[in-house]
């Protein structure tokens, strides 16, 4: 089934193939035409422990409602994506990191004010997000990579956080609630670099064996 193969069936909303191929669309239109693109990676905060907590069932329902108010809170022809477990991803239609900067805040807002109702409980849900816009010969794997980056120094600020990669360093959008200002995990000094040869799922995964690691050495 061609829906299958393109949509997350918990949620409904588009898997990693998908993201992968207008990234590189995107992109590619990116280098012709200047209109940049931007990615979000949105992350649901501690949500394995949600699910010791009220069950699977629970956390299922959560997946559901959090992708319906991600998607409420983007545009039209903004993609959002599940890809995989609590990770979400949302390539912003946008002619401004301005305008996409609002929109992750205003995703993250959204989420932390939402009423997440399951069998009369009712949970409270924060996210963690991070974002970049596209530069210059920048593939792909680069533009993933800091947006990656980003949503690791919200993690590492407190959660419930948005930070943006300006191409340096992270800085935080959400007033108020980082603890580090401005966070910058490491330099990203390559990313008009090797040709694109990693897929979006590959370049996600290498990432988050990173941060599992960094996290074991900081307990």
């Amino acid at each position: 089934d061609t829906s299958e193969a393109r949509n997350d069936p918990q949620t409904g909303l588009a898997n990693r193939r998908v993201v992968d191929e207008q990234l590189r669309e995107r992109l590619a239109g990116f280098q012709l035409n200047q209109v940049p693109v931007s990615i979000l990676m949105v992350d649901i905060d501690h949500f394995r422990e949600f699910n010791n907590d009220y069950g699977h069932q629970a956390g299922d329902a959560v997946l559901t409602q959090v992708a319906h108010v991600l998607r409420r809170s983007m545009g039209e022809n903004d993609l959002v994506s599940r890809i995989g477990g609590e990770e979400f991803t949302i390539i912003i239609d946008s002619n401004s990191s301005e305008s996409a900067q609002t929109l992750a805040e205003h995703a993250r807002r959204e989420i932390e004010q939402t009423d997440f109702v399951f069998e009369d409980q009712h949970l409270h849900v924060t996210v963690s997000v991070g974002g970049a816009e596209s530069q210059e010969k920048e593939n792909a794997s680069g533009l993933v990579k800091r947006a990656d980056v980003a949503l690791y120094a919200s993690k590492s600020a407190g959660r419930n956080i948005v930070h943006w990669h300006d191409g340096k360093q992270s800085i935080p959008l959400t007033q108020g609630q980082a603890t580090r200002t401005p966070v910058s995990a490491f330099q990203v000094t390559d990313t008009a670099a090797p040709p694109d040869t990693k897929d979006f799922g590959t370049v996600c995964s290498e990432l988050r064996q990173r941060l599992v690691a960094f996290t074991s050495e900081k307990r």
